[in-house]
């Protein structure tokens, strides 16, 4: 059985990726969460921020942005576990063809 450490979230501030940011802190889990509307953060933990979350304010569609959020942050040298995505919604037409 793998065990995850660490984890990249891309669309933290939408959804169930707010959910997702807020657990995986909680229960011992590096997140590192790529939010594009940081005014959405105080959902995430009201009482400020968690130890176990790095957040990064970033957009999708920017290479430089999400690789920011691969490296794991007490080693840099190292990828991050696994990668998570809450990014685009069925209206949205990310990642749906008709």
């Amino acid at each position: 059985m793998i065990s995850i450490k660490s984890y990249a979230l891309y669309g933290a501030s939408g959804g169930w990726g707010i959910a997702a940011t807020h657990h995986a802190p909680k229960s011992g889990i590096t997140c590192v969460a790529l939010f594009r509307n940081l005014k959405k953060m105080p959902n995430v933990f009201p009482d400020g921020e968690h130890a176990n979350l790095v957040t990064r304010y970033g957009k999708f569609h920017d290479y430089a942005d999400m690789a920011a959020c691969l490296a794991k942050p007490t080693m840099s040298s190292k990828f991050v576990d696994a990668v998570s995505s809450g990014i685009g919604r069925f209206e949205s037409g990310l990642g749906y063809r008709r």
